[in-house]
């Protein structure tokens, strides 16, 4: 399964968000990272794409860390997230049966 950040922040909140990124836990064993990607966008600042990947088997878990991890990021001013989780056609069909 995989799980996609979406974030973005206010230039101007960068050293914020830098601070906090440095502070936050690191991922338990059962969660890779498969990238982090970031840009600027005029009028928004800095949006960042962070995408996840761990065993189905371990949504539950993997949902209270990346949520805990979110949470840490709310006091930098400005930030927002939104979090996708995506599963292949498999893993969908395990998690219904």
């Amino acid at each position: 399964m995989v799980v996609i950040n979406i974030s973005s922040y206010p230039l101007q909140s960068t050293e914020a968000c830098v601070k906090c990124f440095m502070e936050v836990d690191p991922f338990p064993d059962y969660i890779s990272e498969k990238g982090m990607y970031t840009r600027f966008v005029q009028g928004t600042g800095i949006e960042v794409i962070h995408i996840l990947e761990f065993d189905d088997s371990k949504l539950a878990e993997a949902n209270e860390y990346i949520g805990k991890r979110i949470l840490a990021f709310s006091k930098v001013p400005g930030f927002s997230c939104s979090s996708q989780p995506w599963a292949t056609i498999e893993e969908a069909l395990k998690l219904l049966a």
